[in-house]
């Protein structure tokens, strides 16, 4: 009688229990159920040890509800600006659990430094905002992250050699 009972009962608790967005990769903080709704970190404000992670890095997310959109911001522990700089803005339209995006840190972040990724989750319905869950996730970053960013700088000349050309040639007729 009391297995039929629990099994009466179960479908009840699943249905009070609430969905939480989570970030899997790389792993996050962790998460406090009573705190999701208090940003930058879901109630969890204490660092921990960071992930090394790429300059170019993929980010993979546990969706509780659509539609909804997930934007990442980036802290630098070393900036000195105490600033959180936005990273990428993914919309959810589309039936999924998990989602995930690369992010390219080489024009936020230096080499050889810490820092923390925000994640926040808006889920809305009928554009108006009917939750807000947070989550962070402590990073460092290597030597790629120089490599990347002087190869971004190289590739940004070429353009502005390629713009003078083109002006000059243009100037020229």
């Amino acid at each position: 009688m009391k297995v039929l009972y629990f099994l009466a009962v179960l479908p009840a608790i699943a249905a009070q229990t609430p969905s939480l967005f989570k970030v899997t990769q790389p792993p996050s903080r962790g998460q406090d159920m009573y705190a999701m709704s208090q940003g930058p970190c879901g109630g969890l404000d204490r660092p921990q040890s960071p992930t090394k992670i790429a300059a170019k890095q993929r980010f993979e997310f546990q969706v509780p509800y659509l539609p909804g959109s997930i934007n990442l911001y980036y802290f630098s522990a070393v900036d000195g600006q105490g600033q959180w700089k936005p990273l990428t803005n993914i919309t959810l339209e589309k039936p999924t659990e998990m989602v995930g995006q690369e992010i390219d840190f080489s024009k936020v972040a230096r080499k050889d430094t810490t820092g923390t990724v925000s994640a926040q989750f808006i889920h809305y319905e009928n554009s108006v905002v009917q939750e807000t869950q947070f989550q962070c996730v402590d990073v460092t970053h290597g030597d790629d992250l120089k490599t990347s960013a002087a190869a971004a700088q190289r590739q940004m000349g070429m353009v502005a050699l390629v713009l003078t050309t083109t002006v000059a040639l243009i100037a020229r007729l």
